[in-house]
């Protein structure tokens, strides 16, 4: 559950690494991130990922930003992610022609 405000990590696109991303979280002052790295990129450091982040004082509590298709191995996959890593929302991109 978000508690406050939560800061979208698109903000901090540039940075190069997750931990770098949660570092510069916590130093704005937020608690709670929507990650928005890609899923594959998550994917590399996700068995640690919920590690890092509380390291670094920071909860994730949502994820974005991933394209919906009909392809349901690809939906599943996101899905598995989310619920790895405990989360309950997921913002998505319906902007998909093949909808």
């Amino acid at each position: 559950m978000i508690k406050g405000v939560a800061l979208q990590t698109f903000s901090l696109r540039g940075w190069a690494s997750i931990s770098q991303t949660f570092y510069v979280t916590k130093q704005l002052g937020f608690k709670q991130v929507e990650m928005h790295w890609w899923l594959g990129q998550c994917r590399a450091v996700q068995p640690r990922i919920d590690d890092v982040a509380k390291g670094f004082g920071v909860s994730i509590v949502s994820w974005g930003v991933p394209h919906i298709s009909r392809d349901r191995l690809a939906m599943q996959e996101i899905f598995a992610f989310a619920l790895a890593l405990g989360l309950k929302d997921i913002s998505v991109d319906l902007l998909t022609p093949e909808l």
